[in-house]
């Protein structure tokens, strides 16, 4: 089991912006909102050396919504501290197959697939686009008037 199913079993995350996939890939990340909101992704890093260097840099989560689509599901929530949020996606069986953090992105909560697109947005009031059919997390442009 990786660091980041290790973490998600317990109900938390790592306080790092990044995109954590379940085979143990971990990427920085930040949100952009230059030409519309979405996610830049950044340097890999070690999620294991991170925690092996700080274990107490985690947050507790509360997934807020859960949006069944094509054999998986697709979920949002909010950390401990009223800024961060989070959203990702699951297997059937509720196993993760990646999630993406920000301490800043204020708790994401309403889930929209479209077109192939998944759209979630923050209580802050913009939507990060991602692709819904991939097993990882691709970030998508969309243009803001049409989604």
């Amino acid at each position: 089991m990786t660091k980041i199913q290790d973490l998600w079993n317990q109900w938390m995350l790592p306080i790092r912006d990044g995109i954590y996939g379940a085979s143990g890939e971990s990427f920085a990340a930040r949100l952009s909102f230059s030409g519309g909101s979405k996610v830049e992704v950044l340097e890999e890093f070690s999620l294991d050396e991170m925690m092996e260097n700080d274990p107490e840099e985690v947050t507790f989560i509360d997934i807020t919504n859960k949006v069944e689509w094509s054999g998986a599901y697709f979920f949002a929530g909010e950390g401990s501290y009223g800024s961060e949020g989070f959203f990702g996606r699951e297997t059937s069986d509720g196993e993760l197959m990646w999630v993406a953090y920000f301490e800043e992105g204020n708790p994401f909560r309403d889930i929209e697939v479209r077109d192939g697109v998944v759209g979630f947005t923050s209580t802050a009031g913009f939507t990060v686009y991602a692709d819904a059919d991939s097993v990882r997390f691709r970030p998508v442009s969309v243009d803001e008037g049409s989604a």
